[in-house]
């Protein structure tokens, strides 16, 4: 289970990051979410352990996402030197 966290973040959660370069974070948060969405309910409808699974890889993926975009434009928006006091916030809110 370990190895396929650090697998799949190699895989995807890199190049969604050097995406994030070029296309607004706002904007990848978005459709990342959207896309969550659409993850829950093909999870919902899933008959077979295949069809659960990638809906499931589907919905690891663009959920991590969402937190690793969204902390990182939380740090990039708060004030200098309070970055670590809005990313407590974020995390535990």
């Amino acid at each position: 289970m370990l190895s396929s966290y650090f697998i799949t973040f190699s895989l995807f959660q890199i190049p969604i990051g050097v995406l994030s370069e070029r296309v607004s974070k706002k904007k990848l948060i978005v459709v990342n979410t959207a896309i969550a969405a659409f993850g829950f309910l093909a999870l919902s409808l899933s008959k077979t352990f295949l069809s659960m699974s990638f809906s499931m890889t589907l919905l690891g993926v663009t959920l991590g996402d969402v937190y690793v975009q969204a902390s990182a434009l939380i740090a990039e928006i708060s004030p200098e030197g309070k970055q670590s006091l809005y990313l407590a916030f974020f995390i535990l809110s």
